[in-house]
């Protein structure tokens, strides 16, 4: 009978033949698919860019992910190189030519889908009007919410907004009256953006819902949404390169409970809190109740939309949008508008001047119609909306009926490019806000650009605003962020701005520097901070500080506004300046000692601690196991030195975390800064000492895996070797780095002469080369058991267990690329204690992902005996002879070897008892070989195999590159007759 053929192929379709198929087929189509990407036949091939991000999205994925939200920068060096369009991915193009922006931004009927790589980069799903993808479903959705925000509606209900913008600045100024009667204290500088951004919050919901928040009503600026929205927004590159993530956001209304203050406010708010208002809105309005002041869920509910899409689920995520969108954009454009003013007092004059000339009190200003007309306050906003960039990540459109046609120069030579329909084309505010064409010296912040000789509005400059974007989609919230602005402004600038003052601020701490689909300053920046003081009026000098200054003292060194800096010597300390990275804060009390850890100090210890636990757990039944089995070797007590020195280096890290690692300066005195410095010196030696002991037990295990591997060898002593360099570099280096060692946490013991330190930048480097080579390391050994792994002969599918155990192992190379950025914090100024609590984190989930994934044979055997009732079915059980000569089919028949029947006269072949005639007895599955001095090695101990790595010149018995059938034969007298053939194995 003729076979079917899926019987035919069955033999061939175990799971791991599947699996590997399947991975061999998607590897090879996404080679073809990027050798498409690059080919002429694409329709993206004319436009210029580099070729590498025209065929795959992982340059992309490195700079958003990897380094953190700088593809932007990228996407800069490649117009700079290529040209005003560019081919950033494989399906989408970039302009930098205003000239082309309507084009792009289309209006009126020429249709403009978004692309789904940008939604998903923004995390609020498709369910609203700011993520759906489809032009016309867009524009359906955008009607009934773009009425809710047009001039007629703000003008109807700006009193709530007049209303709010008086209370902040009794809050501010109720800042200022307590530094006044605190006799002989010094009031805390704060963030001004965190006070904008409850203004903010409190002025979307009391416009949108009727209510505000209540957060201008509490005593203190925190909580608020700026630092939990910040937070949200990290893992929105990773969203757009795995957008199945998206739904685990959903997730945090159960974890509300267990989340900081700003977190817990935030979630509860997007995913409680305006849900609820949307189902009660929607049960009284169909109860026949109704509300004298519209609400934009009321508006909603009672619009034209298609019942569908009236569900209560999609309406809040409406709502959500339009909260994110109007808070954190607004408000930190008030910030950096604050930031310009109180360092440019020029300008605040003459701002202050034009607003005399309509304000009669500043409590009770005049309409956002009349304020809008002056033109100094128009040009002051909209040079704080272009330095503020709006959204900054790149805002991309898909034209779907037509092609578009590019006609431009480039090198001062005409190009044309026709750029296909079906595919993304996007401009970024953060690269057109610069354009030097359009905006002159575009760094600095000059609001006359805007205003011409007559002192009227230059459109040919509004035109390269992209702050709101632009077309068909551009910011439905447009209006109210204006209208909010320009009484903001007034206010704050007639009221609070003469008694505020910059503090530890500089241009670094409101400069672009990369995306979280918001702007973000560099890593660090501690945002504005202001001091608001009744006493102080509007002459009083800014304090700011310098970006890095030599150490003098432990004091940040204040520079006046206005005035000449003072020149500062330099302390010569081995050639080189000293420079301080981090300050403590004088005005603490300085009997504040133990620190209650939140936020990134708990979350460090929560999650050191798991690690710990389970490093314990897994070298525990490993030490037991390979101890049980008679078979612990140096690697084992490695392991065991390691774990040791990984449980000291962990406890010791807790610690830091509970005395400053993990803390921003303003929260140090001088003990914890001291005390958290001088633990984590000690932490920095016990952990190189550790990775040490834990990658060379994982070497000598790997040497003696592969015995029969000579290159192997060599290599598995070469990582040896570089693990020694690496340990000797970073324990040594940190041990000299200061004389006497005190010095390492008492920096001013330098400033005395009573100590030496060498440059901060040599400390640098010195974890810049462990950090490779510790990526180097963990990268080879994985690497190395791979190649050994794939020649062994196992199941297919035994070898891909071990290859996912082997990746697990990898990720502890993955957690080293994540601390590299964290390694340069070491000369940053600003707050090195909190980001040394990164180094810390990153450092300890290395080191006990090593642990735990070299254990993983150890416990899968333990785990095999607990369920066999402490056996193995893997081992075979035997029972050694009289001679303590182990046997061939001894109890435990199995494979092995091969037995053939032979029929002849007087005698029968059967399997029996064989006594192997050397002096080294066998087993089919565990070998045991006698070494020198009668000491037994095992050769098959669950975590290596080396019955094939046997030598000829040093033990007798099975021999490396040999197997053997073994034929028995018992003649009708019961006497045994044994004889063998060597042959080649696969090998």
């Amino acid at each position: 009978m003729a076979q079917s053929p899926y019987e035919a192929v069955a033999p061939y379709l175990s799971l791991g033949r599947v699996l590997l198929l399947s991975c061999a087929g998607w590897i090879v189509f996404k080679i073809l698919q990027a050798l498409y990407n690059i080919s002429p036949l694409h329709p993206l091939s004319k436009v210029p860019g580099p070729k590498l991000t025209a065929a795959t999205y992982w340059p992309e994925f490195y700079h958003d992910v990897i380094l953190t939200g700088r593809f932007t920068h990228e996407i800069k060096k490649m117009h700079d190189e290529y040209g005003p369009i560019v081919r950033i991915n494989p399906h989408e193009t970039h302009c930098a030519d205003m000239a082309f922006a309507d084009e792009i931004y289309a209006i009126g009927g020429r249709k403009r889908d978004k692309p789904i790589h940008q939604i998903n980069g923004s995390a609020v799903g498709t369910t609203n009007g700011f993520g759906t993808p489809d032009h016309d479903l867009h524009r359906s959705r955008r009607v009934p919410v773009a009425r809710f925000f047009s001039r007629a509606m703000i003008a109807r209900l700006e009193g709530d907004l007049h209303d709010l913008v008086q209370k902040l600045c009794d809050k501010l100024l109720a800042e200022g009256s307590k530094a006044t009667e605190g006799e002989g204290k010094k009031k805390e500088p704060f963030d001004i953006a965190h006070a904008y951004s409850c203004f903010t919050s409190d002025a979307i919901f009391s416009y949108s819902f009727g209510e505000p928040l209540g957060l201008l009503s509490r005593d203190a600026w925190t909580p608020n949404f700026r630092e939990a929205t910040l937070a949200v927004l990290k893992p929105v590159f990773i969203f757009r390169f795995f957008p199945f993530l998206i739904a685990t956001s959903r997730m945090g209304k159960h974890l509300v409970p267990y989340l900081p203050p700003d977190a817990a406010l935030l979630i509860r708010t997007l995913q409680i809190d305006i849900p609820s208002r949307v189902y009660k809105t929607k049960h009284d309005l169909d109860a026949g109740i109704s509300y004298d002041r519209p609400t934009v869920f009321g508006d909603l509910l009672q619009s034209e939309l298609d019942e569908s899409e009236k569900n209560p689920e999609r309406l809040a995520d409406e709502a959500v949008a339009v909260v994110g969108a109007g808070t954190e954009t607004t408000s930190w454009a008030l910030a950096v508008i604050t930031f310009h003013l109180l360092s440019q007092p020029a300008i605040m004059d003459k701002l202050r001047a034009e607003l005399l000339t309509v304000v009669d009190d500043p409590r009770h200003l005049p309409a956002w119609t009349v304020l809008e007309k002056l033109p100094y306050l128009g040009a002051v906003i909209q040079e704080g909306l272009r330095l503020s960039y709006g959204v900054s990540s790149r805002s991309a459109r898909t034209p779907t009926e037509e092609d578009l046609v590019y006609r431009g120069e480039w090198n001062k030579k005409p190009m044309e490019l026709v750029l296909p329909r079906g595919y993304a084309i996007g401009m970024s505010a953060a690269i057109t806000h610069h354009d030097e064409s359009i905006f002159p010296d575009s760094y600095s912040y000059i609001p006359e650009r805007w205003l011409d000789e007559k002192n009227e509005f230059r459109k040919d400059v509004a035109h390269g605003m992209m702050a709101f974007s632009k077309g068909s989609r551009a910011c439905l919230g447009k209006n109210l962020a204006l209208c909010e602005l320009h009484l903001a402004l007034a206010a704050l600038v007639l009221r609070v701005m003469p008694h505020m003052r910059l503090v530890d601020t500089t241009q670094e701490d409101i400069a672009y520097d990369h995306d979280m689909f918001v702007p973000m300053a560099k890593s660090g920046s501690r945002g504005v901070k202001v001091l608001v003081d009744t006493r102080i009026n509007q002459d009083a000098p800014s304090t700011i500080r310098p970006q890095c200054t030599p150490f003098l003292s432990h004091d940040t060194i204040l520079l006046q506004a206005g005035e000449p800096a003072r020149a500062l010597p330099e302390p010569s300390i081995g050639g080189s300046a000293l420079c301080l990275c981090g300050t403590w804060n004088d005005d603490l009390d300085p009997r504040l000692g133990i620190i209650t850890p939140v936020g990134l100090p708990l979350g460090i210890i929560t999650t050191s601690s798991i690690f710990l636990f389970f490093s314990l757990l897994f070298a525990g039944i490993r030490s037991h196991v390979r101890w049980q089995d008679r078979v612990f070797g140096w690697d084992d007590g490695l392991m065991v030195a390691g774990t040791i020195a990984h449980v000291a280096s962990v406890s010791v890290g807790i610690a830091g975390q509970l005395t400053g690692i993990g803390t921003r300066d303003v929260h140090l005195n001088q003990w914890r800064f001291e005390e958290s410095m001088k633990i984590h010196t000690v932490w920095l030696l016990a952990y190189s000492l550790a990775m040490t002991l834990i990658k060379a037990s994982i070497c000598i295990t790997l040497r003696r895996i592969a015995e029969a591997k000579r290159s192997l060898r060599i290599v598995v002593w070469i990582l040896l070797a570089i693990t020694l360099v690496s340990f000797i570099a970073a324990f040594v280096g940190t041990a000299v780095q200061c004389i006497p060692f005190e010095a390492h946490w008492r920096p001013y013991l330098v400033d005395q002469g009573d100590a030496w330190c060498a440059p901060t930048v040599i400390f640098i480097v010195l974890g810049y080369i462990a950090t490779v080579c510790t990526i180097v390391t963990d990268a080879a050994l994985v690497v190395v058991p791979g190649m050994l792994l794939w020649k062994t002969q196992m199941k297919m599918q035994a070898k891909l267990q071990v290859m996912g155990l082997m990746s697990f192992a990898s990720l502890a190379s993955l957690i080293t690329v994540v601390r590299i950025p964290y390694v340069q914090k070491y000369g940053g100024l600003k707050d090195r204690h909190y980001w040394c609590a990164m180094i810390v984190f990153c450092s300890i989930i290395e080191s006990s992902i090593g642990i735990i994934a070299s254990s993983f044979p150890s416990v899968r055997r333990f785990v095999r005996r607990l369920r066999n009732n402490g056996t193995d079915p893997t081992e075979n059980n035997y029972q050694p002879n009289t001679d303590d000569i182990i046997t061939f089919g001894g109890g435990g028949g199995g494979s092995g070897g091969a037995s053939s029947k032979q029929q002849g006269r007087g005698s029968k072949t059967t399997r029996s008892a064989f006594h192997n005639p050397t002096d080294v007895g066998i087993s089919l599955t565990t070998v045991k070989g006698r070494t020198h001095g009668e000491k037994w090695e095992r050769l098959n101990d669950g975590d290596s195999d080396k019955r094939d790595l046997l030598r000829k010149e040093s033990v007798k018995g099975i021999r490396a590159q040999y197997t053997y059938t073994v034929e028995v034969e018992e003649d009708t007298d019961g006497s045994m007759d044994a004889r063998s053939k060597p042959r080649r194995s696969l090998e």
